[in-house]
């Protein structure tokens, strides 16, 4: 066994193929467990993609003032780490080309797309 190359990807679980039902299942479960680290403002990817942090649907409104625009920027940290760890783990081409061109940097948009394709939800 050599060593890898540089251009090899190391997945954290396994990929998702875009069969629906149970891969997908296992996928999303795969997803959600690999990002659970906290940020700076206490919010994991996967309270970003399930839209319960701070500045998404579902959670608490971004703060104003300072406190604010650390909000947002700690929101688009979020939305672009999600969104590579969730398009890394899909091998699906269609499903990768459609998320780069409807949900570019968006994890819970692109996150969105794969319950629509693979949930059935």
């Amino acid at each position: 066994m050599g060593t890898p190359s540089s251009s090899e990807i190391r997945y954290e679980f396994t990929p998702w193929d875009g069969t629906p039902g149970k891969p997908f299942d296992d996928y999303e479960t795969a997803l959600l467990n690999a990002g659970s680290r906290s940020d700076d403002r206490s919010w994991s990817l996967p309270d970003h993609l399930l839209a319960q942090d701070e500045g998404s649907a579902g959670g608490p409104a971004i703060p104003g003032g300072a406190a604010g625009i650390k909000a947002t920027a700690a929101l688009r940290k979020r939305q672009k780490a999600s969104n590579k760890i969730v398009t890394l783990h899909i091998v699906n081409e269609d499903i990768v080309d459609t998320m780069r061109k409807d949900h570019f940097q968006n994890g819970l948009g692109a996150c969105h797309l794969c319950r629509d394709a693979g949930g059935l939800r």
